[in-house]
């Protein structure tokens, strides 16, 4: 799972990997489910953000200032919440390969 959330790790490398080692089935599915989410999630966020700011100017109705104000709050929680889980990630993965090599 910890791979799955650190941003621009190739899927089909870690894929290949999974598929060397001993990992059950289900183990690798609650792995990818889990450490999907969070990117899938704040990729759609940001995709519908992009296409409102797209339009902006060939929309009739346009946008409140409160609904301006919640895409902002929103997008800057989803930049912290991607940074902090890849600190994480990074961190916890460190880890736990320096406790492999280092016996």
């Amino acid at each position: 799972m910890l791979t799955r959330l650190v941003p621009f790790f190739p899927f089909k490398f870690s894929n290949y990997l999974f598929g060397l080692m001993q990992i059950s089935l289900r183990d690798f599915v609650i792995g990818v489910f889990f450490g999907i989410i969070p990117f899938t999630i704040t990729n759609v966020y940001i995709g519908s953000l992009a296409a409102d700011l797209a339009t902006i100017g060939s929309r009739t109705a346009s946008r409140s200032k409160m609904e301006w104000t919640i895409y902002g709050i929103g997008i800057i929680i989803a930049i912290v919440a991607v940074i902090y889980i890849t600190h994480l990630a990074r961190r916890a993965l460190g880890q736990y390969i320096s406790r492999k090599v280092l016996p």
